[in-house]
């Protein structure tokens, strides 16, 4: 039975509030975001991430119109809540590479598209559910993520499903690209994808990370792998011992570790009674 939604009016102003939590092992600060504005449902958004950095900034990030006729295909994005993981400047556009958080309104994200685009902000759903509730996915197969890339899955390791207060998710590691590329650091990046039991809201958690069983950069490989990237039957054998390797890591193998982004998953709850 879906929840009914409580609205308050527009003049109430938007509040960040800091609370404790307790866990079984130490104390954690959680970041909690009450917000009141006209296209995302008033809710209450609270998370455990200071085992992964100090301070969390929250934003409401513009409604951008979906542009049919430019690149990437469904570039559209609605009014949406995104907390960028640590201080720094965030883009104004949506980056891989960047610590993030962000949650999007599912009825307002899929009101941008028509034709094609429609057809397939339903089917990232549709896969999206149907991958959570088979707890699921074939290596082979491609996990789809959002907001939209204008490149293509390289691969998905590392794979769990993970629940949090209210819903839930997949996340995985892995390498976006246009052309085979390198399998090093400066791709490589965390990410989580799931949604609300009441199917209101998308969440997708984004962070980069690195391990030292990989090289940094093209630049340290040069001259050993740019016949394997121009080699279709070399480049096939290099891509699965790289997938195999990230595989087999476990979570204190990678930098960030691994459990500490999934904390961020584990204790997220949105009150959005």
């Amino acid at each position: 039975m879906m929840r009914r939604s409580t609205y308050i009016p527009l003049h109430i102003v938007a509040g960040i509030l800091l609370v404790l939590v307790w866990s079984p092992f130490t104390w954690s600060q959680t970041c909690p975001l009450m917000n009141t504005y006209a296209k995302l449902q008033t809710g209450e958004v609270s998370f455990s991430y200071q085992q992964l950095v100090p301070t969390v900034q929250s934003s409401i990030m513009p409604k951008t119109d979906n542009h049919s006729d430019e690149p990437p295909f469904m570039n559209g994005q609605p009014e949406h809540i995104r907390f960028l993981l640590g201080n720094f400047t965030g883009s104004n556009y949506f980056r891989t590479d960047e610590p993030q958080l962000l949650i999007y309104p599912i009825s307002r994200y899929r009101s941008l598209f028509t034709g094609n685009e429609l057809i397939e902000f339903n089917s990232i759903l549709s896969r999206i559910d149907s991958i959570l509730k088979s707890q699921k996915v074939k290596p082979e197969e491609s996990i789809p993520i959002l907001p939209a890339v204008e490149a293509y899955q390289v691969f998905h390791v590392n794979d769990r499903f993970l629940e949090f207060n209210g819903g839930r998710g997949i996340r995985f590691i892995t390498i976006y690209a246009q052309d085979p590329p390198p399998i090093t650091n400066d791709r490589l990046f965390y990410t989580f994808q799931g949604i609300t039991d009441d199917g209101k809201y998308y969440l997708a958690l984004y962070h980069p990370v690195k391990t030292k069983y990989l090289p940094d950069s093209l630049e340290d490989i040069r001259e050993t792998i740019i016949p394997v990237l121009e080699d279709p039957e070399k480049y096939q054998p290099y891509l699965e011992k790289g997938k195999s390797i990230l595989d087999h890591l476990k979570d204190p193998d990678f930098e960030p570790d691994l459990s500490k982004l999934d904390e961020i998953i584990r204790t997220l709850a949105i009150d959005n009674k």
